[in-house]
C-alpha cells in the first residue's frame, strides 16, 4: 500500500461517529473504495493502543517491538500485514511517538479496495463516540463525520439483527440509546463545529454521489467514482469477516438504494412508536424527521424510566473507564481470562 506519509509526518485523520445501524459501515466501504483513503474494518485497536502507548515519546527500536508485540492483543484487532508494519516502524525518524506509530498501523492493515498514494486514513466505530474526545485531543487536526438515522428504522434494524446482545430488543430501551449517542456526539460537535460534518443516513442511499462529493471536499480530496461501485468487491470484503459480521451487515451484498428509510410507518407497532416518540421525538426533530403531533417527547418522561437506566448507566460506566487508562487495561485483562 502506497501512502503519502514519509518521514514520519502525519497524514489527515477522519473518524465516522454515531449510533449503531445508521449506515456508518456503508459509508465506511463507500469510502475505503476511494484510492486514496485508508479506513479499515470496524476495531478498536487504537483505543487499546493509546491506554498502552500513549506516553511514548519516541519509537526507539525497544517501543517498536514492544508496540508491534501488543498489536494481535489489541481489542478487536485486524489482520495487520506485520512485515509491512515493521517496516514503516524501522523507517520512522527516532523522535516519532505515539501517532506515527498508530498511523503506521492503520497503513499496514490490507484492503480489498486497490490503493495509490494514500492521503487520507479514516476509522469508524459507534463506540468510539465515546472516546471521541481523546481521539479529538490525540490528532488536533482530524475532522468527523456524525451519521445520523432515523431512529425508528435504526430501532427495527437493532431488533432484527442477531449477534447484538447488549441491545435490548425494546424500542423505549433502543430510543435511549440513539439520543445518548448522538447527544455525545453533539457535545463534541459543538466545542469543534469546524471539524464536524453532520450527514443523514437516507440522505445518503437517496444521493449517494452528492453526499460523498461533499465528504471527499469536507475531507480535502478530489471524489472518485470508485465509492459509487463498493460493491463490486463487498464479496471479497465479507471473505475476510466473521459470519457475526456477514450477517449484521447483510445490506452491504445490495447496491446502494432507499427501499429502507421509512419502513417504521408500516413495520413498527402503536406501542412502540409512542415509546420511540416520547424518548426521541425532540431530537428526531430537531434532525429534520417527520414526527407527528404531540409526539416531540423531551426523552425525560418518567414512563420510561426503567429503561433510561438501563440504557444509560452501562454507557456512562463506560465512560469512566475510557477516561482512567488504568482501569481500563484491567477490566479488559480479566474480561479475556
Amino acid at each position: 500500500m502506497s501512502e503519502s506519509m514519509n518521514k514520519g509526518k502525519l497524514l489527515p485523520m477522519l473518524f465516522i461517529l454515531g449510533r449503531g445501524r445508521s449506515g456508518s459501515t456503508l459509508l465506511k466501504t463507500m469510502l475505503d473504495a476511494h484510492p486514496q483513503i485508508c479506513i479499515p474494518g470496524e476495531s478498536r485497536f487504537l483505543q487499546y493502543m493509546y491506554y498502552h502507548f500513549r506516553k511514548a515519546g519516541n519509537s526507539g527500536d525497544k517501543v517498536r517491538k514492544a508496540f508491534m508485540e501488543a498489536l494481535p492483543a489489541s481489542f478487536e484487532a485486524p489482520p495487520f500485514d506485520m512485515e509491512g508494519l515493521r517496516q514503516r516502524l524501522e523507517n520512522l525518524p527516532a523522535e516519532a511517538g505515539f501517532r506515527e506509530m498508530i498511523q503506521a498501523a492503520y497503513l499496514s492493515i490490507p484492503s480489498v479496495f486497490p490503493k495509490s498514494n494514500i492521503r487520507l486514513i479514516g476509522d469508524k466505530n459507534p463506540r468510539y463516540v465515546f472516546f471521541a474526545t481523546v481521539i479529538a485531543r490525540l490528532f488536533p487536526s482530524a475532522r468527523f463525520i456524525h451519521v445520523i438515522r432515523d431512529c425508528r428504522d435504526s430501532t427495527l434494524s437493532f431488533m432484527k439483527v442477531k449477534g447484538m446482545e447488549s441491545e435490548k430488543k425494546n424500542a423505549a430501551f433502543l430510543a435511549c440509546r440513539w439520543n445518548i449517542y448522538n447527544r455525545q456526539v453533539e457535545r463534541l460537535s459543538d466545542r469543534f463545529p469546524e471539524r464536524f460534518l453532520r450527514i443523514r443516513y437516507e440522505d445518503l442511499v437517496m444521493d449517494p454521489e452528492t453526499i460523498l462529493r461533499n465528504i471527499c471536499s469536507f475531507a480535502g480530496l478530489d471524489f472518485d467514482p470508485a465509492m459509487l461501485n463498493y460493491h463490486q468487491k463487498v464479496n471479497e470484503l465479507m471473505e475476510g469477516e466473521n459470519a457475526v459480521y456477514r450477517d449484521i451487515h447483510q445490506g452491504l451484498l445490495q447496491t446502494v438504494n432507499a427501499d429502507k428509510c421509512g419502513i417504521w410507518k408500516t413495520k413498527m407497532t402503536a406501542r412502540d412508536q409512542k415509546a420511540t416518540h416520547a424518548i426521541a421525538g425532540r431530537m428526531l426533530k430537531s434532525y429534520g424527521y417527520e414526527v407527528p403531533p404531540g409526539g416531540e417527547g423531551s426523552g425525560k418522561t418518567l414512563l420510561y424510566l426503567p429503561q433510561r437506566w438501563q440504557a444509560s448507566v452501562p454507557l456512562y460506566a463506560k465512560k469512566v473507564l475510557y477516561r482512567i487508562p488504568w482501569l481500563m487495561r484491567t477490566f479488559y485483562a480479566i474480561k479475556k481470562r
